[in-house]
């Protein structure tokens, strides 16, 4: 039989209990039913994804910074994420300059835009259309299925 440190096993491996004691209560959320249960059903909304796409476009990932200067970045993006595009009107305020009208005007329009946008998205007929487009894609993927004799799978290849 071989030893424990050939199969990568090492006795004495467990966590302080300080560690431990903070670990716990995560596992216990994230293993509890209710999350589980919308996970399942696909009711689940990545906001890091949300807030990562405006970082990215405010510096694209193929641009190297600074660390300070991404830093500021990451601030700007928390603020737009939290407040929408008027945070610039807010920070110009903050740092005791008056805001230009244009950037006032322009920055209500695309709060607006997005609010009409979001209002648009949870409504009875952007729900039917997900829920068709979800049913033909599964549809689709079935019959692919059932004509082709090897299909992707995780780890097949």
């Amino acid at each position: 039989m071989p030893n424990q440190r050939s199969l990568g096993v090492i006795k004495d491996m467990t966590l302080p209990v300080d560690i431990g004691k903070k670990l716990v209560p995560i596992f216990q959320r994230l293993s509890n039913p209710k999350l589980l249960n919308r996970c399942s059903r696909s009711m689940t909304q990545n906001a890091n994804e949300a807030l990562h796409s405006i970082l990215w476009k405010i510096f694209p990932k193929s641009t190297y910074v600074g660390r300070k200067t991404m830093k500021t970045a990451m601030a700007f993006a928390v603020c737009r994420y939290a407040m929408g595009a008027s945070y610039q009107s807010l920070i110009c305020k903050a740092m005791q300059l008056e805001p230009w009208t244009v950037l006032k005007e322009t920055a209500r329009e695309k709060d607006l835009k997005r609010l009409k946008r979001a209002e648009k998205a949870v409504g009875e007929p952007a729900k039917k259309r997900r829920k068709c487009l979800k049913y033909s894609s599964l549809k689709n993927y079935e019959t692919v299925k059932k004509t082709e004799d090897i299909a992707y799978s995780a780890g097949a290849f």
